[in-house]
Formats: structure tokens, sequence, C-alpha cells
């Protein structure tokens, strides 16, 4: 499947500079996008929980307004929390109607101050829009947990390779949950944050 960058080139800094990919930090920012899941947003905060690490989850509307419970479990275990859209629809496929709606919140995400786009995918025009009303995060390091090639000897061996100011893209999946089991018995605890708003 391979056909993404594990590490996002310093190019992209130059290309789109409103957006952040990676921050001047020593901590490493874990994120986990497309959530809340009932099965595996549970499972997460609970290794979370066991090894004192604090993360961004970065939610979908939809899925918020099924699990509001989760929505409001992430915030009081200490985690910032990022939008990820009303669905999971790449922006490209949005009308401009739609791209506006994205800067309405629901009463459950009103304090939201960070958004990813899905997919990563997003424009120029769309970067000045979105841009009003949140810092638009992207990820420095692509693990490839969506990746059905990837083992999870892979996957720690990449994960491994994280340095201080990276943001890690996971997500809310089986594979990213016994790799944070992993990585975390092995890992410092105060090496890790959550990302708070940027600009």
């Amino acid at each position: 499947m391979r056909s993404y960058f594990i590490r996002i080139p310093k190019l992209a800094d130059i290309l789109f500079p409103r957006l952040t990919w990676r921050l001047n930090s020593s901590y490493v920012f874990l994120t986990f996008d497309d959530g809340p899941d009932p099965v595996y947003t549970p499972a997460i905060l609970e290794v979370l929980r066991s090894y004192q690490v604090q993360c961004t989850f970065f939610l979908i509307t939809e899925k918020c307004l099924l699990y509001p419970e989760l929505v409001q479990q992430i915030k009081d275990e200490g985690h910032t929390i990022g939008f990820h859209g009303h669905t999971h629809q790449a922006l490209s496929d949005m009308t401009q109607e739609e791209i506006n709606s994205l800067l309405v919140l629901p009463e459950i995400l009103k304090d939201v101050q960070l958004y990813r786009p899905p997919y990563g995918k997003i424009s120029h025009r769309q970067i000045k829009l979105l841009s009003n009303r949140y810092s638009v995060v992207m990820y420095t390091f692509v693990l490839g947990d969506f990746d059905s090639t990837i083992d999870h000897t892979e996957l720690m061996s990449r994960m491994k390779k994280i340095k201080a100011g990276d943001i890690v893209l996971l997500h809310e999946n089986l594979k990213s949950l016994k790799l944070l089991q992993d990585f975390l018995s092995e890992s410092p605890k105060d090496k890790f944050n959550p990302l708070n708003r940027i600009n």
C-alpha cells in the first residue's frame, strides 16, 4: 500500500507555512484521529492513564453526538480535543457551504481550537478560511497504522524513530492500541504532551 511519507519533509513547512507540521519542543505529541470510538477510545484512554501520558484526539462531530460520554471522558482525563470534521468527508469533496459549516461547532465541541483536515488534504484557500477559527494542525510522522501491509514489528520500528517536536499521527484502531501499549512501556512518561492552541 505504501504511497505516503513516513516523516513529512520540511519542504511542507515552506509550501504550507500556515499549517503546523512540527513544533520546537522537547516533547513528542501523540495524536489520534477519527474518534470517538466505543471500543477503542476507552481502551486507548486506559493505556494512557496507566502510563500517565496525555495526548490529543481529533474527533468527528457525528461520532461525538453519538458518544458524548467519551468526549467528556477525554476532557476529564486532561487530553486535548481537536476537530476532524463533521464527518470524515474530504474537503475536496465538499461544497463551499459545507466547508463554511466547519466554522460552527456543536456545544459539545464549542471550545475546540485545533483542526485537522480528513486525509490531510487542504487547499491554500481552505487554509485561509479555516485559520480564522482554528490552528490547523497536520503531522510530522505518519506511522501507517491504517496500512494493512504493515505489521506490529514494523510499526514499533517506525515509532522508535520519532523525536522531540514530532506530531505523530495515529488512529483509533487495534493496531494503534497494541502499539501504544508496547511503546509506552519502553518510553519515559514525561516525553509526551498534548497539543494546545498553536498560534
